[in-house]
């Protein structure tokens, strides 16, 4: 956490009213929040809670139905022209998803490539950085993510916590304003999930504007500064994470402190 950060004041998302439905299932009812630039929000809830799908459809992976989404001013998948909005091509789009990094919890990570190519690829292939550069940078966010000695290791090679941790420096190579995590310890074990657990913290503690979906009470006590726990696509309470854990104020938090902690 980054008090001097999150004390700023400015908005890195909004999001307004979101709604989203699958064949008829409300996934997402009326959802809406703001993120502040260089806030960790942890988004806690039980499984089918409609945290994954908020944050595909914050990078517009997934297409609302209804509402909103801005990232640092920017509204996410629309022009607005006259009171009108107009859906944006899929070249608009792709671009405005570089200031937004996914990590998901399957890693993802291109298995014909090394741990150093998988980072550099971002930054090579779309924002056409020269490859000496690239390289400098990702050896960088090796280091950072205390994996400098398997440059030229491919995934394979790789254990889950090692995957997830280059998964997180690919996704710092492309400097995102924010970064979204589903997941990202749910496929590993306790004890690799802790690897990933400090890289977590480490970029918490420099700054890094995240809103991270997890089971992981580690993450969201030690690296959160608040919590927004959602419910059946709703989100029923949003606290500070330290009120939030002492002192849920809705039931269903309650019950799920009384599962997780």
């Amino acid at each position: 956490m980054n008090a001097s950060n999150t004390d700023s004041g400015e908005e890195a998302i909004r999001v307004e009213s979101v709604q989203k439905a699958f064949a008829g299932f409300r996934a997402l009812k009326d959802v809406s929040f703001n993120v502040r630039n260089g806030e960790v929000i942890a988004l806690l809830g039980p499984s089918g809670s409609g945290k994954s799908t908020l944050l595909r459809c914050i990078n517009r992976l997934e297409v609302i139905d209804g509402g909103r989404v801005y990232v640092h001013g920017q509204l996410i998948g629309y022009q607005q022209r006259g009171g009108d909005l107009h859906e944006m091509s899929d070249a608009a789009i792709s671009a405005q998803r570089r200031s937004i990094g996914m990590v998901f919890q399957s890693f993802n990570l291109f298995r014909h490539m090394t741990a150093l190519q998988n980072i550099m690829s971002g930054p090579v292939f779309v924002l056409k950085a020269p490859r000496a550069a690239a390289e400098r940078r990702a050896r960088e966010l090796l280091d950072k993510v205390g994996l400098a000695d398997k440059a030229h290791s491919y995934p394979t090679e790789l254990s889950g916590g090692q995957q997830q941790r280059i998964a997180i420096a690919r996704a710092l190579a492309m400097d995102p304003k924010v970064i979204l995590f589903d997941e990202p310890t749910s496929a590993l074990d306790p004890e690799l999930s802790q690897e990933v657990v400090a890289a977590i913290k480490t970029l918490a503690e420099e700054g890094q504007t995240m809103l991270i979906a997890t089971h992981e009470m580690a993450i969201a006590q030690g690296c959160a500064d608040r919590v927004l726990f959602m419910v059946g696509g709703e989100l029923v309470e949003d606290a500070a994470a330290p009120e939030f854990f002492s002192s849920p104020q809705h039931e269903r938090s309650r019950q799920f402190l009384a599962r997780h902690t």
